[in-house]
């Protein structure tokens, strides 16, 4: 065989052992429990329900507003809409299960008892959100228009087990617990303090503290709320410091499909209220929707300089029943 032949057919065996190897790695990874806890936490419909990209109301109301008169020192807000500007997610994984918490303190890398009747291995995953948001606070009496830009770093917790062999779903791997989900953003304004947040709905009653907001809760203990059922909503600001006491908190949530938000009723020393509520989220038995209660500091919605922001998010999701 010629020698410039020997070379080309030497070059193609390298090419191709090359990518035969790049493929094995390929599908190596895909079987790597990151990989599949990764795929369930974006891809799998319950998952990605219950940790949604976006809990706020996005509805575009800008055909309604003019842009802010020049000079402006304060805005008595009418309403307000969020833009989203970017968003990025990314889902890290603990290694193993030796992350200790709540639901596993006694013998961390190990199987762990994860309830009365179930041994299961444990690994906890993190879904870091980045996310980029322009407020648009519609003025009362100019009907003008602020912008404000705000940006989120957040991080969700998330307990996966594996109660499967490798040949199921994920390679065995189930969302067993959520942990809190909440965001801020503070801009020459602190995030107000939340003390709880209660809802009650038939004869259920669930008290959230957004305080904590690492602890667990097991998926199968995330309330149960039936289509068409009236809800009512409390909100307790923590009192103790005057200036962080919010003026403006609002709830967000689903209605046919899209996210709406209503003003919440000040009763005073931080008590706040919303009793128009009904499921009206039209998503699918089995799934989740949110309730999402967006406390303001005073001035975020009220001060006209762009770069006065203070917010504090808390989510709680719930499962839609018939």
């Amino acid at each position: 065989m010629p020698f410039g032949r020997k070379i080309l057919v030497i070059t193609v065996l390298v090419v191709v052992a090359l990518w035969a190897g790049c493929s094995d790695k390929t599908s190596d990874y895909q079987l790597t429990d990151l990989y599949q806890i990764t795929q369930l936490l974006t891809r799998d419909a319950v998952a990605t329900s219950i940790y949604p990209q976006i809990w706020l109301d996005v509805t575009n109301r800008a055909l309604q507003t003019a842009p802010a008169a020049l000079g402006a020192e304060s805005i008595t807000p009418q309403d307000y809409w969020v833009e989203i500007v970017s968003h990025k997610r990314t889902i890290p994984s603990a290694t193993d299960s030796c992350l200790a918490d709540d639901l596993n303190q006694d013998n961390p890398c190990a199987e762990i008892q994860v309830d009365a009747s179930r041994r299961a291995h444990v690994r906890n995953a993190t879904i870091m959100d980045s996310l980029v948001c322009r407020y648009h606070i519609i003025d009362a009496v100019t009907k003008s228009v602020t912008i404000k830009d705000v940006t989120y770093f957040e991080n969700l917790p998330a307990m996966m087990v594996k109660f499967s062999s490798d040949d199921a779903a994920y390679r065995g791997w189930s969302l067993y617990a959520i942990g809190g989900q909440w965001q801020r953003s503070t801009k020459n304004a602190a995030s107000p303090v939340l003390d709880s947040v209660v809802l009650e709905w038939a004869d259920q009653r669930l008290v959230s503290r957004p305080k904590v907001k690492s602890a667990y809760l097991p998926a199968q203990q995330i309330p149960r709320i039936s289509r068409s059922e009236p809800v009512t909503i409390d909100v307790y600001a923590n009192p103790a410091d005057d200036a962080l006491v919010p003026e403006d908190i609002y709830v967000h949530y689903e209605i046919n499909g899209v996210m709406e938000h209503f003003a919440m009723e000040d009763l005073g020393d931080g008590h706040f209220s919303y009793s128009d509520m009904a499921e009206s989220s039209a998503g699918e038995a089995g799934a989740c929707s949110q309730i999402v209660i967006e406390a303001f500091h005073p001035a975020a919605l009220r001060d006209a300089n762009v770069n006065t922001f203070g917010n504090f998010i808390w989510a709680i999701s719930y499962r839609i029943t018939e």
